[in-house]
C-alpha cells in the first residue's frame, strides 16, 4: 500500500477511534504487519473497521491481521479455484477427457458426483471394485 493512503487511513481510524487507540507506535506496527496488502484491501479493511465496530471499541492487531488472513484466503480460494476451472473445465485436455466420460456433468463437481453415483450403483449391484478413475 502507499504511505499516502495508509496515513490518510490512519487519520481516519483515529477520528473514529481516538489519538490513543492508533498512537505513533502502533501505527507503525500496523504499517509493518499490513505491508503486503494492496490499496485497495487496505481501505477494505479499514472501512469495516469503522463500520463493523463501535467507537469506544478500538480494533487490536488481532483483528487486523484475521482481517488480512481473511483477504489472503479469499485471494487464494479464487486463485484455485479459477485454476481448476482452466485446467479441468472445459478447455483443459483433462476437461475434454472428462467431458467425454461424464457427459452433461456442467463442471468438476457435478463430474466427481456422477462417479460416486456410479460407484454406489456398482456396489449396489455387488461389484466389490468402484471405479477410481476419477
Amino acid at each position: 500500500m502507499t504511505e499516502e493512503l495508509f496515513e490518510s487511513q490512519i487519520k481516519r481510524l483515529r477520528t473514529r477511534f481516538g489519538l490513543k487507540a492508533f498512537d505513533n507506535e502502533f501505527a507503525r506496527l500496523l504499517a509493518s504487519e499490513l505491508k503486503e496488502l494492496n490499496d485497495v484491501d487496505f481501505l477494505t479493511v479499514v472501512n469495516r473497521m469503522i463500520a463493523e465496530r463501535p467507537h469506544t471499541r478500538p480494533p487490536i492487531m488481532a483483528d487486523f491481521r484475521e482481517a488480512r488472513v481473511r483477504l489472503e484466503q479469499m485471494r487464494f480460494n479464487q486463485g484455485v479455484e479459477k485454476a481448476a476451472t482452466n485446467l479441468f473445465w472445459p478447455a483443459g485436455a483433462l476437461g475434454r477427457a472428462l467431458k467425454e466420460h461424464y457427459p452433461g456433468a456442467k463442471d468438476l463437481k457435478e463430474a466427481m458426483e456422477i462417479q460416486i453415483l456410479r460407484n454406489q450403483i456398482k456396489r449396489a449391484n455387488g461389484d466389490s471394485e468402484p471405479d477410481s478413475s476419477l
